[in-house]
């Protein structure tokens, strides 16, 4: 996962650990990660969207292939996960 592996080279540059950010380990962040993905994908979906999850992961993906930590701490991590609120629906007289 590109995120992780570059997550990890940020925190050795830095010379931090994943303790740090309050995961176990490698494995742990990618775990994160993943469930991130669903619950997205299950939001998403009960909202009628789809790929949208899928789109930004192949982007960010791209951008850390051959990223810089740099790269990697101006993600807005949150950005995917806002979404416009409701639209009321009248009630019915």
């Amino acid at each position: 996962m590109f995120a992780t592996d570059l997550q990890e080279a940020c925190l050795e540059e830095d010379g931090l650990s994943w303790s740090d950010l309050g995961y176990q380990d490698a494995e742990d962040h990618t775990a994160w990660c993943e469930t991130w993905v669903w619950e997205q994908q299950m939001l998403d979906r009960d909202a009628g969207e789809r790929g949208r999850v899928e789109a930004i992961c192949a982007e960010r993906a791209e951008s850390f292939s051959g990223g810089t930590c740099d790269v990697y701490q101006e993600v807005e991590w949150q950005a995917a996960a806002k979404r416009p609120a409701p639209v009321p629906v009248p009630e019915r007289a």
